[in-house]
């Protein structure tokens, strides 16, 4: 297997606002300002989505920042505040988490926010594209016998049908946060899968797939070089 690319890594933190915000609450356009200028972010953070009935606004993304990790400049994509925590995607999980740790000390720090002193959680997803060395389906019996079923089915002289994507998960595809909409991008990385899905627009020659998975970015890399040692001894 080849890693062609680390495309990026998330980090979400869920939190209770209630028992991490500081009282009295500092205005939020110090605290937006202050983290823009931290990670200097291109531009103050943008509202997502539009208010919903009985819903309020609370989530905030900025983009385009940067952070220093062991001397080398990582490019935030995105920190996103929500009402019950943050979503940072970063390089990789492992500077995104980064990224969520020096975020937390800075806001106990400077605003007396009190996330050092209260439960949280941390999800990741990593999404890694690879090119790995055997094709499934002519590795695995059970996938070249379906494959070949459907093709048959089909009946069609266009191009057969080939394999596009593998998934695991809890039974319900999460649901993309849309900027349109409100929607919670905690709960979307809560429930990401693990997928494996055939990189668009290269051939499939190339055996290339994009990865999504609820893991650190070494651990996906780590599972990713598993399967593809299961697949070399399938039959």
């Amino acid at each position: 297997m080849k890693t062609m690319k680390v495309f990026q890594g998330t980090v979400a933190c869920r939190v209770a606002s209630d028992d991490v915000f500081p009282t009295p609450a500092p205005p939020m356009q110090d605290v937006f300002a202050a983290i823009q200028a931290r990670y200097q972010f291109v531009a103050q953070p943008q509202a997502l989505g539009i208010q919903l009935p009985g819903q309020a606004l609370t989530q905030y993304a900025f983009q385009g920042g940067k952070f220093i990790v062991d001397d080398e400049a990582h490019a935030i994509a995105q920190l996103v505040l929500e009402q019950n925590g943050d979503v940072i995607t970063s390089t990789s999980t492992e500077v995104a988490n980064a990224i969520m740790d020096d975020l937390a000390k800075f806001l106990d720090e400077k605003f007396k926010y009190k996330f050092h002193s209260t439960p949280q959680t941390r999800n990741f997803v990593s999404t890694i594209i690879v090119q790995f060395d055997e094709r499934f389906e002519e590795k695995i019996s059970a996938l070249r016998a379906m494959i070949g079923m459907v093709n048959a089915a089909r009946n069609s002289k266009e191009d057969d049908f080939q394999l596009q994507r593998i998934a695991f998960g809890l039974g319900k595809r999460p649901q993309q946060p849309n900027l349109f909409i409100q929607q919670s991008q905690i709960d979307f990385v809560e429930a990401a899968e693990y997928a494996l899905e055939r990189r668009t627009g290269v051939p499939l020659s190339e055996n290339r797939y994009f990865c999504s998975a609820p893991l650190s970015t070494a651990d996906h890399i780590r599972t990713l070089e598993e399967i593809e040692r299961i697949i070399a001894s399938s039959k």
